[in-house]
């Protein structure tokens, strides 16, 4: 999502430019650092309780090939603190999930067609839910993407970038 108007301080606020701003940058760091090494597990439900799932899958233990699964989970945090979205690439072999692509949120265009959700990667490769899973922190009603932070508080942080 591009907005790069300026704002009322004649400054141009979108994701990049707000990084520039130590406390953002700082903040979305710490948070994505932090989170991106939390433990986690995979899980299946039995007559109401919970039960740790074995073996695990492997995209679970590792959600991509290209990269560790520290630096796959800190792009998705990333995303969702600065866009409001984040966007998985799911590659199966036949009915396994093989690996996981975290997508560029602002390469990503969201779209209803004859009420199924699809994405346009890069105005040319076009994807269904089946192909992408689509996380959002904050989602309005009747929207299909969530809601951007840098975005909400645009003016706020075009004062501080003046």
């Amino acid at each position: 999502m591009v907005f790069d108007r300026p704002t009322s301080s004649g400054m141009t606020v979108n994701e990049d430019t707000s990084l520039r701003l130590t406390a953002v940058y700082a903040c979305v760091r710490l948070i994505s650092d932090t989170v991106s090494t939390l433990p986690y597990d995979q899980f299946i439900r039995r007559d109401g309780q919970r039960f740790p799932y074995r073996p695990r899958e492997e995209w679970v233990q590792r959600p991509s090939t290209e990269m560790p699964k520290t630096t796959f989970w800190k792009q998705i945090v990333i995303s969702l603190l600065l866009d409001g979205n984040a966007f998985v690439l799911i590659t199966r072999s036949g009915n396994q999930i093989v690996d996981l692509t975290p997508l560029n949120p602002l390469s990503v265009r969201v779209e209803r067609r004859d009420g199924r959700k699809i994405f346009i990667y890069n105005s040319q490769m076009v994807f269904d839910t089946d192909q992408v899973l689509h996380i959002t922190e904050m989602l309005m009603p009747g929207e299909v993407r969530g809601v951007s932070r840098i975005k909400q508080a645009k003016e706020s942080l075009g004062l501080g970038l003046a």
